[in-house]
């Protein structure tokens, strides 16, 4: 390789790292909700309006992701906002497909918890699929207290909780 090859590298990879979101977000897969929440600039209950899937991240990051928008019921962490857009990596775009192992997914109409972070122009869920717990829709005994887990993450860790244990772990973190 000569110089100018490892100029042009060195240029490449700085831009990447610079679009990149923070590398806390593949690191904390194995968390408990006490790590989630103290990792997370922001807590939140919604809804999820909508899922968009973009040729690129929000910053000009390379590859697909995918944008939820999400209506946010509670706020546990952070600055109260009625709507939130959390990105993820990968989904489909036409005949192309981006799958990241342990990546969160989102599905409009779902109730989530998220724990989230902002890096590379947007927020993002902290630890991948572990910082976005989906509501147990199985679950009908109480049918207005579903079970919460996390999307992603060992079988050892945190398993489910109601709302209320969830909110309550969060609370107690900060």
């Amino acid at each position: 390789m000569n110089h100018g090859q490892q100029v042009v590298s060195v240029v490449v990879l700085s831009l990447v790292f610079l679009v990149s979101p923070p590398a806390h977000a593949t690191t904390l897969l194995d968390a408990s909700v006490e790590r989630l929440t103290r990792a997370s600039e922001r807590v939140i209950v919604g809804h999820v309006e909508r899922v968009t899937v973009h040729a690129h991240g929000p910053g000009g990051q390379p590859g697909i992701h995918s944008r939820a928008l999400v209506r946010v019921t509670e706020t546990w962490r952070g600055e109260a906002e009625p709507f939130v857009e959390v990105w993820v990596q990968g989904g489909e775009l036409g005949s192309r497909r981006r799958v990241v192992s342990g990546q969160a997914r989102f599905s409009a109409g779902e109730t989530v918890v998220l724990f989230l972070f902002s890096g590379g122009g947007a927020l993002w869920p902290t630890g991948m699929g572990r910082g976005k717990w989906s509501a147990d829709a199985l679950r009908i005994e109480p049918p207005t207290a579903p079970l919460f887990t996390p999307t992603a993450g060992p079988a050892n860790a945190d398993a489910s909780f109601s709302l209320d244990e969830l909110r309550a772990r969060v609370r107690s973190s900060q």
